[in-house]
């Protein structure tokens, strides 16, 4: 029997300091082990057989207590393995190209097409890793589904690795979500993904009926991301619902731990149940016996965001990196880590889309247009119009706001108001519909949409962007029309502008051309002195009366002597008298 004695003893000693490695070891335990062995030095005095079987049954039930295999174990415990759904793409053993795609502005569509050409180019060089470098305070939930489709999708057979360099809210922490691995660094702050409407004067809150509607889709996609990446869905779901009470619970044998719905687990000991603003516990019946309350790990008083020791020991992370040069040892990479930064092109861009430089594009535009309509020939004006207008809706199309129906469209508006300007007398059906058309095309350039789509304003994303679209059209249209009145007024005076405007001031303040009572005067024959330009319409003073005329086919300079030889309504045509 002493033999038997001394050969299990150390036996449990040893299985009690490998518990202790592992586990807390309350004194609860302690007591307990202690009084199985009493009774087994009481029992090996009398029958072998049955001390021997205590025995198994001792280290059977310390064997079952240990955590198992693949369990995230902790100071105070350990959580059990949350299996994925979704399995994490191949990681070589050695990785020899590696790139990183800097995630550091708000999740919008122009920040969708900079990482698409990105993610292209990475997957072009047969790239084996990625990093998404995070610093991102959310955005466009859009936007950020494409993101989401791109990395789970498009990037299915390279590893992806999100590294929250320090913040990834809302939106950016779906998308660090959707990688293969989250990695922390010393200030990350990562969750907070509450939907809410960006308007042009910041965030609005949602009517309850919509908030419910929107809470509960995105309470899915974050339930979503968590079964397919093996995290928390408690912790997930309340990074979206501010209500939802997060309570840290634990087994009082096996000292498992689990984050649980605080409604749930009112009826644990000791819970602080008022939390929930209730008298009393819902039920007297917990879900599983056996557990007792620890701490609220989150309140109902804002959502879930977690710290980089939160991160890791909620299980988001493994890993907690100052920077990125630590990640080539940790995933053994063997060449120099290519970042993609954002190029010159897309940062001007990105700059040229912003509202307030697309007013003033406008308004340039709208000025040297007009200053090029008032002026002979064609030069400074007209060619610093257009070039504003193409800026305008070439840097809108690069953001992929802009489709080419619109640009389309307001071209065929400016060409319809040249043509009412220069060959249709007086202002009609194709002026009207050349300025609607540019109107169309203007509005409809800032609402993003598919080519086939009509492009109306739908959804949170659509609306705001037409906002600031509108505003954009309308700083434009005031700005420029102040332009046009004091160009009128001050701009024959400066020294550069002699060249470019008539000398007869009476010709921008004369009585109007196409009045009915001027155009019965004339007749067929008359003849008359060109004061403007006639390309082929242009100005003709007759009998003391300026008259819009139109030349029979060439282009007639000011000065020239001229004939009506048609009469037809509002129709002057003339020709030149030979010399």
């Amino acid at each position: 029997m002493d033999y038997l004695r001394s050969r299990i003893q150390p036996s449990l000693s040893l299985l009690m300091q490998a518990r202790g490695r592992k586990m807390i070891m309350d004194s609860r335990f302690a007591v307990h082990l202690k009084g199985f062995w009493q009774m087994l030095m009481v029992l090996s005095r009398g029958n072998l057989i049955v001390t021997m079987a205590l025995a198994l049954c001792l280290l059977a039930g310390i064997s079952a207590a240990e955590p198992p295999e693949g369990a995230r174990i902790v100071e105070d415990g350990w959580f059990a393995p949350i299996e994925r759904t979704v399995p994490r793409s191949i990681l070589p053993d050695e990785i020899t190209k590696a790139f990183v795609i800097p995630i550091d502005d708000a999740i919008m569509p122009a920040l969708y097409d900079r990482i698409k050409r990105k993610v292209a180019k990475c997957k072009g060089k047969g790239a084996e890793i990625i990093i998404f470098d995070m610093n991102t305070p959310g955005g466009s939930t859009q936007t950020m589904d494409k993101i989401v489709k791109l990395i789970t999708d498009d990037l299915k057979t390279v590893y992806t690795v999100a590294y929250i360099n320090p913040d990834a809210f809302s939106a950016g922490a779906v998308i660090a979500m959707a990688c293969d691995e989250i990695i922390v660094s010393p200030r990350t702050r990562f969750g907070a993904a509450m939907v809410f409407i960006s308007g042009p004067e910041g965030p609005k809150e949602l009517p309850t009926l919509v908030r419910q509607k929107f809470d509960s889709a995105f309470r899915t996609i974050m339930r979503s991301m968590a079964h397919t990446g093996g995290y928390e869905p408690v912790i997930c779901e309340a990074m979206t619902e501010v209500p939802l009470v997060v309570w840290k619970i634990r087994n009082i044998e096996t000292k498992q731990l689990m984050f649980v719905n605080a409604k749930d687990w009112t009826a644990l000991e000791n819970a602080p149940f008022g939390e929930l603003g209730l008298d009393k516990p819902l039920g007297k019946k917990l879900p599983k016996p056996g557990w007792e309350y620890v701490e609220t790990f989150d309140d109902a008083k804002q959502l879930v965001s977690l710290d980089a020791k939160q991160s890791v020991y909620c299980g988001f992370s493994e890993h907690n990196f100052d920077s990125i040069d630590k990640m080539k040892d940790h995933y053994n990479i063997k060449t120099e880590l290519v970042v993609l930064e954002d190029s010159w092109s897309e940062t001007l861009v990105a700059w040229l889309t912003s509202p307030a430089l697309a007013s003033l594009l406008l308004l340039i535009g709208i000025v040297g247009v007009i200053t090029e309509i008032r002026t002979p020939g064609f030069g400074v004006p007209g060619i610093i119009g257009l070039l504003c207008f193409g800026i305008l809706f070439g840097s809108q199309f690069l953001s992929g706001l802009a489709n080419w129906w619109e640009i389309g469209l307001f071209a065929l508006g400016l060409i319809l108001i040249v043509l009412e300007v220069f060959v249709i007398p007086g202002f009609g059906v194709a002026g009207i519909l050349g300025i609607t058309f540019c109107l169309i095309g203007l509005v409809a350039m800032f609402i993003p949409n598919a080519p086939t789509e009509i492009p109306l304003p739908r959804g949170d994303l659509a609306l705001g962007y037409f906002y600031r679209g509108v505003l954009s059209i309308l700083l434009g249209f005031i700005g420029s029309g102040v332009a046009v009145a004091l160009l009128v007024k001050y701009f024959k005076k400066l020294p550069f502008a002699n060249r470019l405007v008539l000398a007869d001031v009476d010709i921008l303040h004369g009585p109007p051309a196409t009045a009915a009572s001027v155009m019965r005067k004339v007749s067929v024959g008359d003849i008359g002195t060109v004061e403007t330009v006639c390309r082929p319409v242009g100005q003709v003073r007759i009998d003391g009366e300026l008259v819009d005329a139109m030349a029979d086919g060439t282009m007639i300079e000011p000065g020239e002597k001229v004939r009506v030889i048609e009469v037809e309504g509002n129709r002057l045509v003339i020709e030149k008298l030979s010399s």
